[in-house]
This record gives C-alpha cells, sequence and structure tokens, in this order.
C-alpha cells in the first residue's frame, strides 16, 4: 500500500502557553502553526519540549527496544521502529486541559482526519497525539474511556487506536498475559492504519473483525471467535 508522505515542511506545532480560550480541535487542525512534526526531527520552539524529549527517550528506550517480559524476540513495537527511521512517526502534543472523555474523543476524531488526509493509506505512518495536562488519575480514565469510543468507529475508517499512560493500561501482551507494554511516561493516544496482524486486536469484536474483513477481504481466518495462528506481535 502506498500514500502521500507526511509534509516535514510545517510550522512549528502547539504552544506551551495556555490560551485565554482552549482552542476547539477544528481551530487547531486547521491553524498551520500548530501541526504534528516527525519525532525524528527538531521539536521547534514553540512545543512543550519536556514532553517532546520525554516521547523521543520512551520511543528509542523502549518501544523500540526488546523486553524480557515480551515472549517474543525484537522490538516491543516494530511497527515504531520502522515508522521513526523513515521521518513517519508524527508527534503533536496537546497543552491544554481536557473536561472529559467525549471531548478528548472530538479531539481525536479531528486528528484522525488529519491522518487520513495527509498520510492516506500509507501503512508506514503512525501519529502520536499526547495530553500532558491531564492530571493524574483522571488522565487514566479519559485515555481508556476514549478509546473504547474510538476503536470501532476508527476500526470502520481502517485506522488503529492504542491508548498509553502510566497505569500502564490493563491491555496485556499477545504472547504474555502478564505483561501489561501499553506503558508510557505522558498520556497518549496512537493512530495508524490497520495493517493484517491486527486481526488478534480485533477478531473478538463483531464490528470491529466487521471492519476487518472489509479492508483485508482475503484473510484466512472468517470467523472472528476461532483461534488465529500465532502472530509475530
Amino acid at each position: 500500500m502506498t500514500g502521500r508522505s507526511a509534509s516535514t515542511k510545517s510550522s512549528p506545532p502547539p504552544s506551551t502557553s495556555t490560551p485565554a480560550t482552549t482552542p476547539t480541535p477544528s481551530s487547531v487542525r486547521s491553524d498551520p502553526g500548530r501541526t504534528p512534526r516527525p519525532l525524528g526531527g527538531s521539536p521547534g520552539a514553540a512545543t512543550c519540549a519536556e514532553t517532546w524529549r520525554a516521547l523521543h527517550e520512551w520511543v528509542l528506550q523502549y518501544l523500540c527496544r526488546p523486553h524480557p517480559q515480551l515472549g517474543r524476540p525484537g522490538a516491543v513495537c516494530p511497527y515504531t521502529r520502522r515508522a521513526l527511521e523513515t521521518g513517519r512517526l508524527h508527534v503533536l502534543v496537546w497543552p491544554w486541559p481536557v473536561p472529559d472523555t467525549q471531548a478528548l474523543t472530538e479531539i481525536m476524531n479531528k486528528w484522525a482526519d488529519w491522518f487520513e488526509r495527509v498520510c492516506g493509506d500509507d501503512d508506514g505512518q503512525a501519529l502520536l497525539v499526547a495530553f500532558p495536562a491531564l492530571p493524574r488519575p483522571s488522565a487514566r480514565r479519559l485515555i481508556e474511556g476514549a478509546q473504547l469510543l474510538l476503536k470501532t468507529p476508527l476500526a470502520q475508517r481502517g485506522l488503529m487506536v492504542g491508548e498509553f499512560h502510566d497505569g500502564p493500561p490493563p491491555a496485556h501482551g499477545v504472547r504474555n498475559p502478564g505483561f501489561r507494554p501499553f506503558h508510557s511516561p505522558v498520556p497518549l493516544l496512537a493512530l495508524r492504519r490497520m495493517i493484517r496482524p491486527d486481526l488478534v486486536f480485533l477478531r473478538d469484536d463483531r464490528a470491529q473483525h466487521a471492519a476487518y474483513r472489509t479492508r483485508f477481504p482475503d484473510s484466512a481466518v472468517d470467523n472472528p471467535l476461532e483461534p488465529v495462528p500465532a502472530l509475530n506481535l
């Protein structure tokens, strides 16, 4: 699959200062000075530098490296390494408070629109949207609640959304049920294109499985409740 590569000529991302009125997702999306940037590049003078550095360190030292509890060889997230090395791992820092799960869901829907428009059907692209202003412990509840609300409608658009926070989230590893891999130093939601190995994450929900079958109609597994062969995840 191919798609348009995200532009790296954008202006600096969101300012660290809180505006007099928190902007709506649509106003931020339409402002060329507030767009996601490739993680490997400069964060820009106006970005939340501390959050940016924390995410960069987390991606390099955690997602892109093996973990003894993972249950398989290789990096925690091989997908992330590929996106980072090719300049297609984008980051947006949302530095303003978010009042509830519905507001967080609306914000992510706007950035899903951006992702589809800019990244197209390129399954090598990924977007991390970080929310450093979410206070503990509400950050955990908001991130997990938004992911639950977003997962099915985004799957129907051919997108996957993942939840990360310092809890970590209760979701366990595919190979090791005792390992909870979605730990991050900053609350965030991640977007990327659905790929074939994602069946293991979608097979137990009929609507999500139907979305998978729409994207990959030649998949060998028809019944969402049947066991799936071992995947390299």
